[in-house]
Parts: structure tokens; sequence; C-alpha cells
């Protein structure tokens, strides 16, 4: 679900990536994520796309996932 909505903007590739970095770097395994760990993903991949998108993109993009995700992990 995350990389579906980031793909559109960064495309696939860069999506996929980012994901995955900081899923590694924040030590989330698995396919599920709880609230926290979707919170925290969240959080540092906000971050990252404010350089690519900047900061209301980012807070519409991300907002587009909670609301796809309904809180229910990703």
């Amino acid at each position: 679900m995350i990389e579906d909505t980031l793909a559109p903007v960064l495309g696939v590739a860069l999506a996929r990536g980012a994901l995955r970095a900081h899923l590694e770097r924040l030590g989330i395994h698995g396919d599920e994520l709880d609230a926290a760990q979707l919170e925290a993903v969240l959080g540092a991949l906000e971050k990252a796309l404010r350089v690519f998108v900047g900061s209301p993109k980012a807070a519409a993009l991300l907002a587009e996932v909670r609301a796809a995700i309904g809180g229910h992990g990703a």
C-alpha cells in the first residue's frame, strides 16, 4: 500500500527502494506492520519525501497512505 501510493510520484524503483531502506534501518521485518511501526516508517519517509516533493505534497501522500490503510497495518 505504501509503495503503491508513492510510486506514481517517485517511480516504482525509488518508491520500493525508499520503503525497503527505511524498514531495514528501523529494524522492521515482515509484511505486516503494527500501528507503531507504521507511524515510524511514515515519519521517516516523510522526511525523505520533503526533499523530493516538498512538505505539502509529502504530507498529502502520507495522509493518503494512512487513509487507505486505516491504521490496520501495511
